[in-house]
């Protein structure tokens, strides 16, 4: 890790913090990849009911997270989130001095920020966007919000994006640059890779997820398992992950009787979430609308198959000899893409892993990424 590199600060919009470690996870693991080249400096900033205060943590990341109690005043809330961030960053510069670029993980209002820190402060930024609110039917609705939009993407240094789908929604709405990058989410070498195993009769499949209905759509994975159930016997369902309907999905498995072929196992973490994906034989998403979930990139890794719904950018990965890809919300082709996949005799684990790693792991990512950093700041 480098302690003498060039001085990278992240402004991100999602990012693990104490009450949820898993939110934006990737985007840390992307800090951690670029910190093997450059010193890398985070300031999170989120709004919580208890009292304020700040963590700070300097290992391998200098992370600065404030914690603001909210307010019902919009305009107070608006005050104390740029106290946060100006205290934040000055105690990421009286540690280690000014950033030579700032890197905006998701728009808008961070985007607008780095913006005006490059007004004040003559600092470059450039652009990481990873939400799926772009795609048709999404959530990128408001006049001020998208001339905001415009403006953060137009005076950036580049925009990256982990799929060539994202940067063509985000184009149509009118977000141009000259220098949008396809850059890949980081997946941990040391954790996902393929794991030798013997055939065994019962199948493992795997779904993890945040629990949100609404996009992850888990109640259309239940009923496609009581289907399934009613076929064969050969399959074991492990449904990892907790989140707000969490509940509501266990609830639905009972009513459907499918208790006997699925656990909900909870929150996994770490080695523990990675072990448990190595010794799959089946990933299964089926949600309404994604960008690239990481989970996939990971299962890939670990040469584990992947039968998912064809949203967003996941075809852009997923070859039809590493998964397979059905029509949102069709349940039928859903069953019979599972029903082929546990038919066959063995997938081929270390080509799907050599293909992922090849993608996904920190030295592939990092190689993209110092060369758009370095295109950045020659800018």
């Amino acid at each position: 890790m480098s302690n003498t590199g060039t001085h990278i600060l992240f402004l991100p919009r999602w990012y693990p913090h104490t009450y949820d470690p898993m939110f934006g996870l990737f985007i840390r693991k992307h800090a951690l990849t670029a910190a093997e080249k450059y010193r890398v400096s985070v300031a999170y900033v989120h709004f919580t009911t208890s009292e304020s205060r700040t963590e700070i943590s300097g290992d391998i990341l200098l992370e600065v997270r404030s914690y603001i109690k909210r307010s019902g005043n919009p305009l107070l809330n608006f005050f104390r989130w740029m106290t946060a961030y100006h205290r934040a960053y000055t105690e990421i510069c009286k540690r280690r001095g000014k950033p030579a670029l700032t890197h905006v993980h998701i728009l808008t209002r961070l985007g607008v920020l780095a913006l005006f820190m490059r007004v004040m402060r003559g600092i470059p930024y450039v652009i990481t966007e990873h939400w799926s609110r772009y795609q048709p039917g999404g959530f990128y609705h408001g006049a001020l919000r998208k001339f905001l939009t415009r403006l953060a993407v137009r005076f950036s240094r580049g925009v990256t994006v982990p799929t060539a789908q994202l940067e063509k929604a985000m184009r149509a709405h009118g977000l141009n640059h000259s220098n949008y990058l396809v850059l890949a989410n980081t997946v941990e070498k040391k954790r996902f890779y393929p794991e030798a195993r013997p055939t065994r009769e019962v199948k493992q499949l795997i779904h993890i997820s945040c629990f949100e209905e609404v996009s992850k759509n888990m109640s259309g994975i239940l009923k496609a398992i009581a289907l399934l159930k009613q076929q064969r016997s050969d399959f074991h369902l492990y449904m990892v992950g907790e989140g707000m309907d969490w509940q509501q999905t266990v609830d639905l498995c009972r009513e459907l009787n499918c208790d006997d072929v699925v656990t909900f196992t909870g929150l996994k973490q770490g080695e523990e979430l990675a072990s448990l994906l190595r010794g799959s034989d089946l990933m299964l998403m089926f949600s309404h609308y994604e960008n690239l979930p990481v989970v996939i990139s990971e299962a890939l890794c670990c040469g584990v198959p992947v039968v998912s719904s064809d949203v967003g950018g996941i075809r852009e990965v997923l070859k039809p000899r590493y998964g397979s890809l059905v029509p949102e919300g069709d349940v039928a082709a859903f069953v019979q893409a599972i029903n082929s996949r546990l038919d066959e005799a063995q997938a081929p684990r270390e080509e799907i892993a050599a293909y992922g790693a090849a993608i996904w792991y920190e030295d592939a990512v990092l190689q993209q990424l110092d060369h758009f950093y370095q295109s950045a700041l020659r800018s």
